[in-house]
């Protein structure tokens, strides 16, 4: 579909060509903080949005996330309306990774440097507990402060 857009109208062809990281990360900071919603969810199984098109998406639904990235990023959303490009595409989305180094300390200290496990279990332990107990006192330090500024007025 995208190369029959590209012989049809020459002015397509750039707008349509494979970016750069370098655009995809100017994309991905321009559009995602307003339209991650639309990026990252599904409109019906298996689909995902195209700008101009789909349901918040379009000037005429009004939605003010919609309105704030129009207005600021012009250029895109000129692009993005010609093309009606699905926005997933656009930024180059492929999925949300949740957690996904919840077991890296594992991975890089047992795994790849060979370390001993329990010897690695021993010391994230004390690590964690370590971090606990700064975060602890922290907290305290900051209501200790607190108190003291009400004191004062």
């Amino acid at each position: 579909a995208a190369q029959k857009m590209r012989d049809n109208d020459p002015e397509l062809a750039d707008l349509l060509a494979d970016p750069t990281a370098h655009k995809y990360r100017k994309r991905i900071f321009a559009s995602f903080r307003r339209l991650h919603w639309r990026i990252a969810r599904e409109v019906r199984s298996g689909v995902h949005a195209i700008y101009g098109i789909d349901n918040g998406l379009r000037a005429a639904d009004r939605d003010k996330r919609f309105l704030a990235f129009m207005d600021k990023h012009p250029t895109s959303h000129e692009i993005l309306s010609q093309a009606k490009w699905c926005l997933r595409d656009w930024v180059g989305f492929d999925s949300k990774r949740l957690h996904s180094n919840g077991d890296l300390v594992n991975v890089l200290f047992v795994e790849w440097l060979k370390f001993d496990a329990e010897l690695v279990k021993v010391v994230r332990e004390e690590a964690e507990a370590s971090v606990k107990m700064a975060a602890e006192n922290h907290m305290h330090r900051q209501q200790e402060l607190k108190a003291e500024l009400e004191e004062q007025g």
